[in-house]
């Protein structure tokens, strides 16, 4: 295919409303006859329910006549809006046109509910994908030439588009496409994403929601598979692993996630059956984990073998650049190094589509709506992340739950912007915990946080770790919680500038081995002395492997 041809919009064929919400794809509606939207859990009686506060109980209608479809706004708390501009009257919807939702009280208006309306013709199916974004990840090329993504769409040029992420977000580039970059209805050759914002390169769909790019391929069906839009496998562009919202029984499929039992002696309330922690070790044996750059390879960690047990609450300790991020990231999966992560009998990254559920992250900045309350929070995630045929009293149950062991139950009729920073870090450990993850990783949970707050933090995740978990924490200021942690992971930068595992053992034994009183004092130790350190990395490097090898190697 060498020609692009000019794009044109779909008039005719099975219309569907892909629908998005701020933490992620809430699944996509096909619209039949008259249908109602609104938030799950209203008593509007809406067949399109989302787990959206903003949204109403019944908040807008779909309709159709003779073969064209038509939204109006039922007068809704928070109004409805097309491409961006507010609704006043009822709207002929066309392929590629974008309903949002904004909070009244949202000074940035920003959109807690986007809905694209595609129209997909007999034998395609609409498919996401997922782009986790992280720091220092290379420019997303798209077009038939630079990624394989859509390659069978003529209407993509052949380098068509970049998207780039950096310190100040994500943005899209044009590459001098024919049909160009469309970003919530309108051209542009650049432009700045927010969260919830749609970009049509082509027959493609891409929209930001908080740290991942959805990419929407419209594709042929598989042959002799019963029609549904859905959610595929990781790839060269990772897949959603989201549920469709056709039906309860496709979301099933697709999750298997389930409440968690029991809470350190607190009551647990009876939602469903319990997930089983089996006992399961995390082995992790990185090679190598490098990079490229200009043509040069970079190696950030080497030679990282190790072992932790269901339980334990894991600290990682090293000095800035020693690789601490890396190894969390290499660990979950979603930068892959050279080597084998195992869970159980599951390795991490050949049986990815299935470990994903199991992972939960919690990054350094908090990616909460200020508007939304603590608890229509919590909800939005148990409905997006619990099982997609548990029901409204199994997801309140369980964001009780979350509330009563992260200590927000006070607090959940409280905006997330009128709250403190402990619990806003809270409610963002909530939001991953609704999924019931088993292995847990938080990158600076009490950063900003005084001390008192962190402690309670640090607590929290302590009887999170008893249920059986395992937790893994970056934090710059151990000591405060040394008698939570069961195990501590040294990380340093050596002489050949590679991240190396210095040590791996009980915070005790971690004294005695750098031979101090505090656990903060370690990355003193193994800094160098351009940093202000006493440059002894490459010393307790060959030290560790005599110690290893005393204390019965792999611990």
């Amino acid at each position: 295919m060498d020609k692009t041809e000019s794009f044109k919009a779909n008039h005719t064929g099975r219309p569907y409303l892909a629908a998005f919400h701020y933490y992620g794809h809430i699944g996509d509606f096909e619209l039949a006859g008259r249908m109602r939207f609104g938030r799950t859990g209203g008593r509007g009686q809406a067949q399109i329910e989302v787990p959206v506060p903003s949204v109403s109980g019944l908040h807008g209608e779909f309709g159709s006549a003779q073969g064209h479809w038509f939204y109006r706004d039922l007068g809704s708390s928070n109004g409805s809006r097309i491409n961006g501009k507010a609704l006043t009257s009822v709207h002929e919807m066309l392929d590629g046109d974008i309903l949002t939702v904004v909070p009244r009280d949202d000074e940035q208006q920003e959109p807690a509910f986007a809905g694209i309306f595609v129209r997909l013709r007999d034998g395609e199916d609409l498919i996401w994908r997922k782009i986790r974004l992280v720091p220092g990840m290379q420019p997303i090329h798209i077009g038939r030439q630079e990624s394989g993504l859509s390659p069978e769409d003529p209407t993509l040029s052949a380098s068509h588009a970049l998207f780039r992420y950096g310190s100040d977000g994500l943005s899209v580039l044009d590459e001098g496409s024919l049909n160009g970059v469309i970003v919530n209805g309108e051209r542009c050759d650049a432009r700045q994403l927010k969260p919830l914002d749609v970009v049509r390169l082509g027959r493609s769909l891409w929209i930001l929601t908080e740290d991942v790019l959805w990419a929407g391929e419209i594709r042929e069906a598989v042959t002799g598979v019963k029609k549904k839009s859905a959610a595929v496998s990781e790839g060269a562009v990772p897949a959603s692993g989201r549920a469709p919202a056709v039906s309860r029984e496709a979301q099933a499929e697709q999750h298997q996630i389930y409440a968690s039992a029991a809470s350190a002696g607190k009551p647990v309330p009876a939602v469903r059956p319990a997930k089983k922690f089996d006992g399961s070790r995390l082995v992790i044996d990185i090679d190598e984990r490098s990079v490229w750059k200009n043509f040069k390879k970079r190696v950030l960690l080497r030679d990282i073998h190790l072992a932790v047990e269901p339980g334990d609450m894991v600290l990682i300790l090293g000095g800035s650049g020693a690789g601490k991020s890396t190894l969390i990231k290499s660990v979950m999966g979603y930068d892959k190094a050279e080597g084998t992560i195992r869970y159980g009998d599951k390795d991490v990254y050949k049986d990815y589509e299935d470990m994903k559920h199991e992972i939960g992250y919690v990054p350094q900045q908090d990616l909460v709506r200020p508007s939304d309350n603590v608890r229509d929070t919590l909800m939005a995630a148990a409905r997006i992340r619990m099982p997609g045929d548990s029901t409204l009293q199994e997801q309140s149950a369980r964001v009780d739950w979350l509330m009563e062991v992260l200590g927000l139950t006070a607090e959940k009729n409280n905006l997330i912007g009128s709250i403190s920073g402990g619990q806003k870090k809270r409610v963002s450990i909530g939001i991953e915990l609704a999924a019931d993850p088993a292995l847990f990783f938080l990158d600076e949970p009490d950063s900003g946080l005084d001390g008192p707050t962190a402690s309670g933090l640090m607590e929290q995740l302590r009887s999170i770790a008893d249920l059986g978990k395992i937790v893994m924490v970056i934090t710059h200021s151990p000591d405060r919680a040394f008698h939570l942690f069961t195990k501590v992971i040294v990380l340093g930068k050596t002489e050949d500038q590679v991240g190396h595992l210095l040590f791996f053992g009980t915070p005790t034994q971690a004294l005695s081995f750098f031979g101090t009183d505090r656990l903060e004092t370690i990355v003193r130790r193994i800094n160098s002395t351009s940093e202000g350190g006493e440059g002894l990395a490459d010393h307790y490097y060959s030290q560790y492997a005599q110690w290893e090898a005393e204390h019965g190697g792999r611990q």
